[in-house]
């Protein structure tokens, strides 16, 4: 099972993140009881994780990016990217600072991501595809791959490194796994790539219960803050 530690930057800081209201995130350190500092390069120093997920948000939300902090995290530790690519430019321009490139569907056309998995091969690039998931629905313009079961599915005729299931609105809450892991388990069954999890992990029974599924990896951010896991799981 991956442990991956997320990172969710915001004007230069890890912020933390809760059910998507980005306009109420606060920077990590006033909430963490693992480090006392909100610069990106700082946290992942103490922590030491093998791998870590970053959300720019500036850059999804398309306030700007945070491409140096991101490029120091990479001499630290494996990065998977969200940096909120809209076009095959951004997926390049993501690949030089991360090791693997998300394509969020929340950003992320299902031409992008056909464009991009086409483009993956010849260009060196490691995709995932996140699935940006609200009450059991895609988060996406594009009404095609709303339904997350179908999107799956067409999703395994692509090269990549793996997909991630992300319920945004229980991340940050602690609201444990149970809800959201009959649709897990479907998504487990169908996809023919590793599948990650994201959002509400509480416990390291939690975490069991993920891997037990067949679940390949787990994003976790506020069980680690908060002291619930100790850091050797992320190491």
């Amino acid at each position: 099972m991956r442990a991956i530690l997320a990172l969710d930057i915001l004007d230069g800081a890890v912020v933390r993140a809760v059910q998507g209201e980005r306009e109420k995130y606060r920077p990590i350190h006033e909430y963490s009881v693992v480090v006392g500092t909100s610069v990106p390069e700082e946290v992942v120093r103490v922590i030491k994780p093998k791998e870590v997920y970053v959300a720019d948000l500036n850059r999804i939300m398309r306030t700007g990016h945070n491409a140096v902090k991101i490029r120091k995290l990479r001499a630290l530790s494996r990065v998977l990217l969200d940096f909120g690519v809209r076009s095959l430019e951004d997926v390049q321009q993501a690949s030089r600072i991360s090791d693997v490139v998300i394509l969020g569907t929340e950003t992320a056309s299902i031409k992008l991501i056909k464009r991009a998995a086409e483009e993956a091969t010849k260009s060196d690039w490691w995709l995932s595809v996140s699935l940006d998931m609200v009450q059991g629905r895609v988060l996406a313009q594009d009404e095609s791959i709303r339904n997350p079961l179908s999107l799956v599915e067409m999703l395994n005729d692509y090269p990549l490194e793996s997909i991630i299931v992300l319920e945004l609105r229980s991340v940050g809450t602690k609201a444990g796994v149970a809800s959201a892991l009959p649709l897990l388990s479907e998504v487990v069954a169908k996809s023919e790539h590793d599948v990650i999890f994201g959002g509400g992990v509480r416990s390291y029974e939690d975490i069991e219960a993920l891997e037990k599924m067949g679940v390949s990896g787990v994003i976790v951010a506020t069980i680690v803050h908060d002291g619930t896991i100790p850091l050797s799981v992320l190491r």
